[in-house]
């Protein structure tokens, strides 16, 4: 009896094995790009909290210096420049945004009003 090379794999094996590999990946891609735009989106949600609470907090700060009756443009480049507001939090996309702050004068109630698309 001849005994046979069993010293590694046939290319018939090997391709069995990269087509199963192919399989596998094919079915984990869409599960890794929903789980990647679904944390893209919580960090902008929690971004855009952030804005806010740090808004808050710079018209609780500047209310009788800063903030007048009626609109104020706070510009997020002023929350980080007061230092409410860290790199470490913000993307370039939310650089150029405004929160809209009205003050009613007669009732002292601020309205907040902001416009941060965490669609894109």
């Amino acid at each position: 009896m001849k005994k046979i090379n069993s010293k590694g794999f046939t290319l018939i094996e090997a391709l069995i094995v990269l087509l199963l590999i192919g399989i596998i990946l094919l079915t984990l891609i869409p599960s890794v790009i929903t789980i990647t735009n679904k944390n893209k989106k919580k960090s902008c949600v929690s971004t855009k909290n952030s804005i806010i609470s740090s808004a808050k907090m710079y018209v609780a700060e500047n209310k009788y210096t800063k903030i007048n009756c009626g609109t104020n443009n706070i510009s997020v480049s002023e929350l980080k420049e007061y230092g409410n507001l860290t790199d470490k939090v913000l993307d370039d996309k939310f650089l150029n945004t405004n929160v809209v702050v009205t003050y009613n004068c007669t009732t002292k109630e601020f309205t907040y009003i902001y416009n941060i698309d965490c669609e894109s």
